[in-house]
């Protein structure tokens, strides 16, 4: 997702961690990766495994991050 409105939807248990990792990546503009739940549209809570990487212009520009989300409910209840 675009901009941050996706954190809306984060399960209440893991809104400060989720926002402490973030921020401190992105403070350092450094990879992250962590796990955690967030609402679908339907309503159901899933877990995700969040991993993104900072991404730079050709002249050394932070930009923002890309990443991708995996979702590993199923793994998490195995």
């Amino acid at each position: 997702e675009l901009g941050l409105g996706w954190t809306e939807r984060l399960h209440p248990d893991d809104v400060s961690r989720v926002a402490e990792t973030f921020e401190a990546a992105f403070a350092r503009r450094e990879p992250f990766r962590m796990a955690y739940r967030l609402q679908r549209a339907d309503g159901a809570w899933r877990w995700l495994d969040d991993q993104g990487a900072p991404n730079f212009g050709p002249h050394g520009a932070f930009l923002g991050y890309v990443g991708v989300a995996n979702d590993v409910t199923e793994r998490r209840r195995a």
